[in-house]
């Protein structure tokens, strides 16, 4: 009997190191498991975090890529304007080149006319002089016909001076030449006082005299 007694006691007191020992397993597995629960909870919230964290990302991207695209189209655009205005400012360009030759080649020809208008002008003013000089002798000699005239209607016609004399027909000769120069039409007296055009006065050169 005290031998089973003690059978027993050693098998129970074997079986309570036992069940500290599995105790103690137990609290350290609880230990364990707290532990990992923590991790658990702290990864839970982690990956939650990551999560938020692409949604946002994801977000953003999305939109970014919306932008992207968009300004693709916008530059795509300005691209086909810059184009065309490259286009256009080369027409321009080439619009100058011509409105400035066609520039130049006007103020040479404005400079050569004007070269022109100014010798005509040099020519019209040395002309002028001789002009003047025959229009002067004309009304002298128109003076002196009338003058002529009506001493002839108040004295008899044989003793009117003949106007063939060597003075009127120097004065005639040298009126000739100033005609001649200037190329002019002189009027002819009638009666009344009124004047029609003359016939025009022709020079030759080999008998210096006047038809």
């Amino acid at each position: 009997m005290d031998k089973e007694l003690r059978d027993l006691r050693s098998k129970l007191d074997k079986k309570a190191q036992e069940q500290e020992a599995v105790s103690e397993e137990v609290v350290t597995a609880q230990t364990q498991v707290g532990q990992l629960e923590k991790q658990l909870t702290e990864a839970r919230a982690t990956m939650e975090k990551y999560l938020r964290d692409y949604d946002t990302l994801y977000t953003r991207t999305q939109k970014l890529t919306e932008d992207l695209e968009e300004q693709m189209e916008k530059t795509g655009t300005v691209h086909g304007e810059l184009v065309s205005s490259q286009k256009e400012c080369k027409l321009q360009r080439d619009e100058c080149t011509r409105m400035s030759t066609e520039k130049n080649q006007m103020e040479r020809k404005v400079e050569r006319e004007h070269k022109a208008a100014m010798r005509y002008r040099q020519l019209f003013d040395e002309s002028k002089t001789p002009l003047t000089m025959a229009q002067q002798e004309v009304q002298s000699l128109n003076k002196e016909l009338e003058v002529r005239k009506r001493n002839a209607h108040a004295h008899a016609a044989p003793k009117t001076p003949p106007l063939t004399s060597p003075t009127f027909g120097a004065r005639r000769r040298s009126l000739c030449s100033l005609m001649c120069v200037a190329n002019i039409l002189p009027p002819r007296s009638t009666r009344g006082g009124r004047t029609r055009p003359g016939r025009r006065w022709t020079c030759s050169s080999a008998t210096r005299t006047c038809s």
